[in-house]
């Protein structure tokens, strides 16, 4: 459902603002390159995404989260225990 909301969020921001690459979409692809590398991976994985989308601090992820009736703190727990975090987390949710 998240993955779903997402898309769906993307695809009404591109009409107004086709941007393309943005800093923060910079910023999660090379946070979920440092993910994976945490884990001794050279392959990135959705989670390590996921976790980079997480981590980001995006007014974008929290209107997602919220139209599918979730928050950060219930998709760190979610992440958790599919894929722990390996990196140390700077930040509370």
């Amino acid at each position: 459902k998240l993955a779903e909301e997402t898309i769906r969020h993307l695809q009404r921001r591109r009409k107004g603002n086709p941007a393309g690459h943005t800093v923060g979409y910079d910023r999660c692809v090379n946070d979920a390159r440092e993910n994976a590398r945490s884990q001794g991976s050279t392959v990135v994985r959705e989670c390590d995404f996921w976790w980079a989308l997480l981590l980001n601090e995006s007014k974008s992820v929290d209107q997602v989260l919220a139209q599918v009736g979730s928050s950060r703190q219930q998709l760190a727990e979610t992440l958790s225990a599919i894929c722990p975090q390996v990196r140390p987390q700077t930040q509370n949710f």
